[in-house]
């Protein structure tokens, strides 16, 4: 059996259009809930850096295992959003993407 495979995957959308990215992503994220069971996590957040204000927008991502992450970056709709940004320019970088190794720390505590 395959091991997990953790990543981060950072989108630097140009200044005025994260709004725009994150609409246009929607449809895309939920695809992924509704049609990809390998996916374990795929959590969308914002963030904006205090200092200079850029914002970009970061997956966490969790697949079951490399058949899994394969299935997904494989897909018609991973392929059409992928194209959709380029012809429209909405980012200023290629996508980046880091795969991650635990080496300490917990998840979940139980908060009771």
């Amino acid at each position: 059996m395959s091991e997990q495979i953790e990543m981060v995957a950072i989108l630097s959308p140009k200044p005025g259009a994260v709004d725009q990215v994150i609409e246009a992503l929607t449809p895309f994220n939920k695809y992924v809930e509704e049609n990809e069971p390998g996916v374990l996590k795929y959590e969308f957040y914002r963030q904006v850096n205090v200092d200079s204000g850029k914002e970009d927008l970061v997956y966490l991502e969790l697949y079951k295992d490399k058949e899994s992450f394969e299935i997904h970056a494989t897909s018609s709709p991973f392929k059409a959003m992928r194209e959709k940004a380029a012809k429209e320019q909405l980012l200023v970088a290629p996508i980046e993407v880091k795969v991650l190794k635990r080496v300490g720390g917990f998840s979940l505590r139980d908060a009771k």
